[in-house]
């Protein structure tokens, strides 16, 4: 199946489209499964109870936390992440852009614009106006044989 076509799927239709200037960027792609912009996927709020730094380490690969973030809407996210603490009281972060129809990586042990998360228990809560799939990752390396892992998000709803 040709993706790359219109979603009449005739060589003819996608022809005519690019003469009349209907295609090109901006334009609804179509997919096995949709159209692309006008499909929403995704969630506008996610939680992340388990938020905890490991140590670094001495040599490569470093340990690490990673925010990966889906956008596969045809909108960009503005998303606002928030840090919560055992205690004190929850930090507002800067927003952070995703593009539409992109991915994006926050490494949560490197600042995150402005803010470094610190180290310890922490969870995190991101909204955005899009909806958006999240997951958080962690390499452990305290052990020689090291630990990665990935989970989703809870998605709370669509706010």
């Amino acid at each position: 199946m040709n993706l790359d076509k219109n979603s009449s799927g005739t060589d003819a239709d996608a022809d005519a489209d690019a003469d009349s200037g209907n295609a090109g960027a901006g334009t609804e792609q179509p997919t096995r499964w949709g159209t692309g912009m006008s499909d929403q996927f995704g969630s506008k709020v996610w939680f992340f109870p388990d938020g905890d730094l490991p140590p670094a380490g001495a040599v490569e690969p470093r340990g690490h936390e990673s925010l990966l973030i889906l956008n596969p809407n045809g909108s960009d996210a503005e998303v606002v992440i928030t840090v919560y603490f055992e205690n004190r009281e929850p930090d507002v972060l800067e927003p952070q852009m995703v593009g539409a129809r992109r991915v994006r990586c926050i490494r949560t042990n490197e600042p995150i614009g402005t803010y470094q998360i610190p180290f310890g228990q922490y969870a995190l809560k991101l909204e955005s106006p899009v909806p958006l799939i999240c997951q958080i990752g962690r390499m452990d390396v305290q052990q020689p044989n090291l630990a990665y892992y990935t989970v989703m998000g809870y998605p709370g709803g669509s706010k």
